[in-house]
């Protein structure tokens, strides 16, 4: 056994160790947060910011895996963004099983809905709300007022590239494919690539 073997084996122990935390941390503030789980995670690099709220659902399929913060995403590392699951209001989040995603952000005001084996790139925000309305009377009026809200759907075996934003009332279809750095504001169809700001159909 060489050297370099040797102080690899405290390394793997460590990061063994490391990711035993984070898991069962993550666990605890799913609990905490009223997250429903459907069987076992896969592996969560990292602590994801969990706010559910009162009225709101978060649920999670099994086999769901992340990372989450600048030192689990090489290809983002100057970025200090973590997962992120937040419900406004009545929101609702549902993941669905053996589902991957890195150092994404969503939000839900009415639905967000991923179906299985699908795929989310670094730093993706995922948001079915404007967050405040658009008319500057209404903004003035309440700054609490989320604007107009529309579920967004992510079909089964879809795949996001890093850095994308998917919009409120979107869909993407089946296998279809969203290129990095996109902003998705229409439907993509089943096998569709998508890519562009604004995205577009290129195949």
């Amino acid at each position: 056994m060489s050297i370099r073997d040797v102080v690899k084996i405290p390394a793997l122990w460590l990061r063994a160790f490391r990711r035993k935390c984070q898991y069962l941390i993550n666990r605890s503030l799913f609990a905490l947060h009223g997250v429903r789980l459907s069987g076992k995670p896969g592996v969560m690099d990292g602590i994801i910011k969990v706010r559910r709220s009162r009225k709101g659902s978060i649920f999670i399929g099994r086999g769901f895996s992340c990372n989450s913060g600048a030192s689990y995403n090489l290809i983002s590392p100057f970025s200090s963004q973590r997962c992120v699951l937040r419900t406004i209001g009545s929101g609702r989040i549902e993941i669905g099983e053996n589902v991957g995603i890195s150092n994404t952000c969503i939000v839900s005001a009415d639905t967000v809905v991923i179906g299985n084996n699908v795929m989310i790139g670094g730093g993706c925000r995922i948001w079915d709300t404007d967050f405040h309305p658009l008319d500057h009377k209404e903004r003035a009026a309440s700054f609490e007022n989320p604007g107009k809200s529309a579920p967004v759907r992510i079909m089964d075996d879809a795949f996001i590239g890093a850095d994308c934003i998917i919009l409120k009332g979107v869909t993407v279809g089946k296998r279809a494919v969203v290129g990095a750095g996109s902003v998705l504001r229409s439907d993509a169809g089943d096998d569709e690539v998508w890519a562009g700001n604004p995205a577009v159909r290129i195949r």
